[in-house]
């Protein structure tokens, strides 16, 4: 017998999932499918985006059958998203099966698009470009439409990053000259082909010109934030080619605020990688450290979103929805799982590997600036003494003063006999005490000479030397 209580519970759970199949809505399309999901990726809701899918799949809920595969390669897409490689494989074949014999070009552009991100996760280049290409020749046989030529940008865009990954920096430029040609409303490609000219073909017009429109585009501060993101990083790598470390930081300040705003992990490392740069280049051991560490950590986090668990409920049904799908021949199925395992096994093996060598790096790293703190600690305190040491001797009018003088500032020593080789020793010795800041004065004193004569040995060392007699001795013996 059932308890009032547990009817009411049944009634309850069954109006709850009425009213989430009917939430669905009558005319729901491929763009509602699309922006509800991207809502859930940029959420990291990877379980609900997964959840959301099935439960429209698997409604009653009518649709056209282009919003229903539409939302299979979806679910493709978040399958190698969140590493389930195996899985999203054996969905993308079996809609590769279903779509064979069909005029789709849409559907098959974006499901060759998906194959090419699942293989470039795993590394297979071939098959990444190979793919790709498939996409793009797919896209061209949709009817013109306003979101055909976005398609086409995009798989050209992805296409140069392909490319890019391998090296091969000449086909990359192709593909994303292709894209800013069609279109110059394109600012995503902008900051491409900026970085291109200034890091992988440097040319310094074509570079300063894409810097210039760049810095242009920023300034109207209206693109979305993805794209003011990757202008920010790509006018940081120009600014630190040509030396402007002050711009420099500037932007990878701002790209580091746009990184929070998206909160991924490349879009993080990549800001991250513009600081390292940027403390490289200027020098700074504490910033570099910082930012090693950061990226260090960055990644060890990544590793753990890599093996990103479903949940109970999430695992199972997809199972059993995976399950339904009819298998005709899957021996070629069959063979690529076995090279995934394999590969998704190594990976493990490689990661660990990594891990516990960057741990050991960053370990090295840390003891290493911790040496070079000391050591410069150290050399700051021998440079102290020594010239304690040096001034006291001056001031002493100690025979070995000179002689000290010479060992610590021997360029200076050396250029002064460059341009007079004929000084005398107490020539040599009013320069070391006009370098060392001694007033005529004080040189009186400290040498017991009468303060009128050291006023003349001053006058005929500029002549002597050919100071000019508007300049300051002082100055003109420290800026040797």
């Amino acid at each position: 017998m059932f308890s009032i209580k547990n009817i009411s519970i049944i009634i309850i759970f069954g109006f709850l999932n009425l009213l989430h199949l009917e939430s669905f809505g009558e005319s729901i399309d491929s763009d509602d499918i699309q922006n509800k999901i991207n809502k859930f990726k940029r959420e990291g809701k990877y379980n609900e985006a997964i959840l959301f899918i099935l439960d429209f799949l698997e409604s009653d809920q009518s649709r056209s059958f282009q919003t229903e595969y539409y939302s299979k390669i979806e679910l493709g897409n978040l399958l190698w998203i969140i590493g389930q490689f195996e899985e999203c494989l054996y969905l993308l074949n079996r809609i590769e099966n279903d779509l064979l014999d069909l005029d789709e070009p849409l559907l098959k552009g974006r499901l060759n698009q998906e194959f090419a991100q699942l293989y470039n996760q795993l590394g297979l280049s071939e098959l990444v470009l190979l793919h790709n290409k498939n996409a793009i020749d797919y896209v061209e046989l949709e009817p013109d439409s306003p979101t055909k030529q976005i398609r086409i940008n995009y798989y050209n865009f992805t296409r140069s990053k392909f490319f890019e990954k391998l090296g091969m920096y000449d086909s990359a430029y192709f593909y994303s000259s292709k894209v800013f040609g069609l279109n110059e409303n394109n600012y995503y490609e902008l900051g491409y082909l900026l970085t291109h000219f200034t890091l992988y073909k440097p040319n310094r017009d074509s570079a300063d010109f894409f810097y210039n429109k760049t810095i242009e585009r920023i300034s109207l501060d209206k693109d979305p934030v993805n794209t003011r993101f990757w202008l920010m990083v790509a006018a940081g790598r120009y600014d630190l080619d040509r030396g402007n470390f002050e711009s420099a930081k500037n932007h990878a300040e701002l790209a580091e605020q746009l990184a929070t705003t998206l909160d991924r992990f490349p879009i993080y490392e990549t800001s991250y990688n513009l600081f390292l740069d940027y403390y490289k280049r200027v020098g700074d051991e504490k910033g570099v450290f910082n930012y090693l560490e950061k990226i260090n950590d960055l990644r060890y986090r990544k590793l753990s979103i890599n093996s990103f668990k479903l949940t109970n409920e999430t695992a199972s049904r997809l199972k059993v929805y995976l399950a339904k799908i009819p298998v005709e021949d899957n021996s070629i199925y069959r063979f690529w799982i076995i090279f995934i395992s394999l590969v998704s096994g190594m990976m493990i093996i490689y990661i660990f590997i990594v891990k516990n060598k960057g741990k050991q790096k960053l370990r090295n790293l840390e003891e290493d600036v911790k040496n070079i703190a000391d050591e410069k600690s150290q050399l700051e305190r021998r440079v102290a003494d020594g010239l304690n040491d040096l001034l006291l001797s001056a001031q002493n009018n100690d025979p070995s003063f000179l002689a000290k003088f010479q060992e610590i500032y021997e360029e200076l020593w050396e250029k002064l006999e460059d341009i007079e080789p004929k000084l005398s020793i107490d020539e040599l010795k009013l320069c070391a005490m006009l370098y060392l800041n001694f007033s005529s004065k004080e040189i009186s004193s400290y040498t017991f000479v009468q303060h009128k004569t050291i006023q003349m040995k001053k006058y005929r060392l500029r002549k002597k030397l050919g100071v000019n007699p508007n300049t300051d001795l002082y100055d003109w013996v420290k800026n040797l």
